[in-house]
């Protein structure tokens, strides 16, 4: 079913990828993108990791002040909410890296996926192109 107009074969034209690029350009499209995704995940956990810091940082005097003020500087109350401080922001700081772990793993399988399909495009490209050549040769030995 040929568009008369266009000259273009409709049962052939790929809906999927109306410009027609090779499995080595979306190869490296893929690993582009998968790149910078990894590249503006490390930043945004840099910078939330600098946030939790700054946070700390702050909250630490705030926290010192407060039991100070109720004379509590020496006791293990004081003690126990620093502690308790810390364990915050290293469970935020442990939550964040998870995050970006989990990105990181997402983005590895995105990777593996994209190899998946260029491998098996130029297996099938090599299979076509054989059983083409099978086909002219069988066609040679007819005539």
């Amino acid at each position: 079913m040929s568009n008369g107009d266009t000259g273009l074969d409709w049962q052939k034209w790929d809906f999927t990828d109306p410009y027609g690029t090779t499995s080595d350009q979306a190869l490296n499209t893929a690993l582009a993108n998968i790149a910078y995704q990894s590249k503006s995940f490390g930043r945004q956990w840099g910078e939330q990791d600098v946030g939790i810091r700054k946070a700390y940082k702050r909250e630490k005097p705030r926290s010192e002040e407060r039991f100070a003020r109720r004379g509590l500087v020496d006791s293990g109350i004081r003690q126990r909410g620093v502690a308790d401080l810390f364990a915050a922001r290293e469970t935020q700081q442990q939550k964040a890296r998870q995050t970006l772990d989990d990105a990181l793993y997402g983005m590895t399988l995105e990777q593996m996926g994209a190899y998946g399909t260029y491998s098996g495009e130029r297996f099938q490209q090599m299979l076509d192109a054989a059983t083409q050549r099978a086909l002219t040769a069988s066609q040679i030995r007819e005539v």
